[in-house]
């Protein structure tokens, strides 16, 4: 950083300036328009790459493929060829990578410059080059995060933490090989492993661990406790409050603005069924339902369960007009007893009382008519038992119906007369 001096801190302030404005701008864009700049922003990196060691720029001014080769054996370089990856939605893992990683190895390389880069000039072609890549690397997975389309997800951490292990080890192995054959040396190779100049923290471990690859373990610990707390204002919790019911469900850690499913299952309460969750405690009415989807605010949240009575009476309360019960057999049924009605007793349990004496003394009614219908029609003759088995036997049976007489025609009809025939 002293190498460059005050230009160097105005490109700081310049690149910060660019970022900030930028991903703003990104944040109100139409989602096409947004896909134009992720794309742009994962693929600068990657050609810069290309463009500094494979066409012509690289420091000796030569074209060698094999110096391309070699410079992906440097972390910051190899970060960079893998930009392009973010743009695979379902590689959530590389776009987790990119947040937490690549966007942190860009950043400190843009404030410490290679030391190479430092021994030229500001505007020189591969000073803007390296400059414009390593801002672009950061910008890519910043302005994801701007537009709501990524976050540093709390569960990939490990995940990402495994990857950079398993990089510097095949990097290692990589160059351990080499090495033995003679292809570089140690002092020429352009992995951090072995040169650790310019980068503070990697001499510092590499002074108290004058091991090649393995003085960078320190350096993962580290690397964790950086992501967990980058990611505390991307992450949020989410409680689940039983509400008067049993069991019990973890809270989970959700990603703010992004869409996780309720669940639908692990609380019980007696006499009730759940129908939703609220995030009001005294709602009878759920906001969200069970197994649907929640999308996480910028706060740690805690939903309540929502349950409705099944299969019992439940007493009212306020919000059922204080004053009747409600009646509840497999659904609720608020209109079982009437407001209006309740109101003209001094006992707030008469109405309901008398609602339940009105209905069993019209069952009772029912009841003794039905009674007396059979006793009428079995003194006419009528033989119910023998009915009910023809009835339930499904057969098909005759109907005879005898032909009144004379005698009973002429009682039935005064006006009847046998020679009208």
């Amino acid at each position: 950083m002293t190498r460059f001096g005050l230009i160097h801190l105005i490109m700081l302030f310049v690149t910060a300036l660019f970022l900030v404005l930028t991903s703003y701008a990104v944040s109100k864009m139409r989602r096409k328009w947004q896909n134009v700049m992720f794309a742009l922003a994962a693929i600068i990196p990657a050609c810069g790459v290309a463009f500094r060691y494979l066409l012509g720029l690289n420091f000796d001014l030569t074209f060698d493929f094999e110096a391309l080769l070699l410079q992906m054996l440097q972390v910051y370089n190899f970060n960079l060829i893998l930009m392009p990856l973010v743009l695979i939605s379902r590689l959530h893992l590389a776009q987790q990578y990119s947040i937490y990683f690549s966007m942190l190895v860009s950043a400190l390389t843009l404030i410490t410059v290679e030391p190479e880069l430092a021994n030229h000039s500001w505007h020189d072609p591969l000073v803007l080059v390296a400059w414009i890549s390593q801002t672009f690397a950061v910008a890519c997975p910043l302005w994801m995060m701007a537009a709501k389309r990524a976050r540093p997800e709390r569960k990939y951490i490990i995940p990402v933490a495994i990857c950079v292990f398993f990089y510097f080890t095949v990097v290692y192995l990589i160059s351990e090989a080499l090495i033995g054959a003679g292809v570089i040396t140690p002092d020429k190779s352009f992995s951090f492993i072995y040169d650790t100049t310019g980068v503070p923290i990697m001499s510092t471990l590499h002074k108290l661990i004058p091991l090649p690859y393995f003085h960078l373990y320190p350096l993962f610990p580290v690397l964790v406790g950086f992501f967990v707390l980058f990611s505390l204002p991307f992450n949020k919790k989410l409680y689940f409050n039983s509400n008067g019911g049993e069991g019990a469900i973890k809270e989970r850690v959700v990603p703010i603005h992004s869409l996780t499913q309720l669940p639908w299952r692990g609380m019980t309460r007696a006499g009730y069924r759940q129908i939703g969750w609220s995030s009001d405690s005294q709602a009878r009415t759920p906001e969200y339902d069970t197994g649907g989807g929640y999308i996480m605010g910028t706060s740690d949240t805690m939903l309540y369960a929502v349950w409705e009575p099944w299969g019992v009476q439940k007493k009212a309360d306020v919000e059922d007009h204080k004053h009747y019960y409600e009646q509840t057999w497999g659904v609720s049924c608020d209109e079982c007893i009437m407001k209006d009605g309740c109101e003209s007793f001094g006992n707030p349990n008469a109405m309901c009382e008398a609602r339940i004496e009105q209905f069993t003394a019209a069952s009772e009614d029912i009841e003794t008519q039905a009674q007396q219908t059979r006793v009428d029609y079995e003194s006419e003759g009528v033989d119910f038992e023998s009915l009910n088995k023809m009835f339930l036997s499904g057969a098909a049976h005759s109907v005879e119906v005898a032909e009144p007489t004379d005698e009973e025609l002429a009682a039935m009809n005064p006006d009847f007369n046998n020679d009208d025939e």
